[in-house]
């Protein structure tokens, strides 16, 4: 039997849920609206603001649900919740999510509501998992990764995988949408490096220099060189005391000294 058959006329816990779910619905859009800077079209020069301290967001999941008494243990679940920072937003060193979420599985439904803390830069959340159907707390984590710059799609939505705690844990993976926040995603290019045209191939010169301008070239590059050198001396060689080095070292002096004894 699934969590919920134990409670076939539990109407009351699967009202409670809806309610949770609906006032967050309705709470989070009157937040967003709040937080949001409005900008005249005609402006050249748009700001943004600052970031929104209130982050609502939605979530779509595969569960594997080790607890459910079933041959069938995987089912899906939705999740709707906001983000709030506790410390700078650009940081995203702190904050707390509350979120309700729907479960279907083995042709069930369970829901329930979570509170989790933790740091978006390090990507790891924990926190605890009441479920409507169980009537318990469990401890869950959970890791949200975007994969690349700018999010999944290009929209600021995180890979998210969850793992609620237990003699029976359950797992989930899916998506983190982002509700309601025009930017995420949007405010950097999606890559952080640029493709640079493919370079002509090098071929060797049509015209040949006679003797003397060939002689005056090879004259120019030893004289550069030893500009260098004198400039910069044995720069590129490793300070290091290993044997190996230290005789690259001296053979470079030798032929520093042999040059100068041979000029006047």
């Amino acid at each position: 039997m699934s969590r919920l058959a134990e409670y076939p006329t539990n109407t009351t816990a699967l009202v409670l849920c809806a309610i949770s779910i609906l006032m967050l619905v309705c709470l989070v859009p009157a937040l967003a609206a709040a937080q949001e800077t409005t900008d005249a079209d005609e402006e050249l020069t748009r700001s943004m603001g600052f970031p929104p301290l209130w982050k609502p967001y939605g979530g779509v999941m595969a569960v594997w649900d080790r607890e459910v008494e079933s041959n069938h243990q995987v089912g899906g679940e939705l999740d709707f919740g906001v983000y709030r920072d506790l410390d700078h937003p650009v940081n995203g060193l702190l904050g707390f999510a509350l979120e309700g979420y729907g479960q279907g599985i083995a042709g069930d439904i369970d829901g329930g509501v979570r509170a989790m803390i933790g740091s978006r830069s390090l990507l790891l959340h924990v926190g605890a998992d009441y479920s409507i159907g169980d009537k318990k707390f469990r401890p869950i984590a959970t890791l949200t990764f975007p994969l690349w710059r700018g999010g999944v799609f290009g929209g600021g939505a995180d890979f998210r995988f969850g793992w609620v705690l237990g003699r029976d844990p359950s797992f989930s993976l899916g998506l983190n949408i982002p509700l309601w926040q025009s930017r995420m995603g949007r405010t950097r290019p999606d890559h952080d490096y640029v493709n640079l045209p493919k370079s002509p191939e090098l071929r060797a010169p049509d015209y040949q220099p006679g003797a003397e301008l060939a002689e005056t070239i090879a004259d120019l590059r030893e004289t550069g060189g030893w500009i260098n050198l004198f400039t910069a001396p044995f720069l590129d060689q490793e300070i290091r005391s290993h044997e190996k080095h230290l005789e690259i070292l001296d053979s470079g002096a030798a032929e520093f000294k042999a040059y100068m004894s041979s000029k006047d």
